[in-house]
């Protein structure tokens, strides 16, 4: 089994442009102090599943692009959290008008919940836009994703993240529930829908 470098859409999240990449202002603002949003019982018990939360800071950041301004941090982490323990997130806002600026940035626990998160969010429709998702930093993620120990690392980590998505069906099905009728009160069709399974990147 073998995990290619930056999941099945690639490093760069897919087509499309957006302010992810290497190097840049929002490249910078991913690099500052960030408080984790779990606290420590909470990561012990993540801890006791998936083993020690101490990979490399590259490997576990994320820049997401094209957030709809109608979404919040609550309903973003909750997508996001369906492919592993989010240590933080947020959503860019203008210190003015506190409005979203469109992107924000995510932080795993786990580098295999990043990976995953790559290969299965960017592209996925959130109201009329579909998100774009890259490593902010990813020259070095892509080293950390090519080492033999990251790799034997993620594939004794991969039952595990299999167990922790079927355990977030239920409540992510109620938050799709409620999705729909945000997005379309009439009742009409959406593309709001659930994100790959895990599995998939075995293959």
């Amino acid at each position: 089994m073998a995990f290619p470098g930056g999941g099945k859409k690639g490093f760069k999240g897919g087509k499309g442009g957006g302010m992810g990449g290497k190097g840049g202002f929002a490249a910078k603002q991913m690099d500052e102090p960030q408080v984790s949003q779990l606290d420590e019982s909470t990561v012990q018990m993540y801890e006791a599943m998936f083993g020690p939360a101490n990979e490399d800071d590259a490997a576990r950041n994320l820049m997401i692009n094209y957030i709809p301004n109608r979404v919040t941090e609550d309903e973003l982490r909750m997508v996001f959290s369906v492919y592993g323990p989010v240590e933080h997130l947020r959503i860019i806002c203008d210190k003015n008008t506190n409005e979203s600026k469109g992107y924000g940035f995510v932080k795993y626990l786990y580098g295999i919940s990043a990976y995953s998160a790559v290969s299965f969010l960017t592209g996925y429709q959130v109201y009329h836009k579909r998100l774009k998702v890259s490593y902010a930093h990813q020259d070095q993620a892509a080293a950390h994703i090519a080492s033999p120990a990251t790799q034997a690392m993620w594939e004794r980590q991969l039952p595990k993240l299999m167990e922790y998505y079927m355990n977030c069906q239920e409540s992510y099905g109620a938050f799709m529930q409620r999705m729909q009728q945000l997005s379309n009160p009439m009742g009409m069709g959406h593309d709001f829908g659930p994100p790959g399974h895990p599995y998939a990147i075995m293959h």
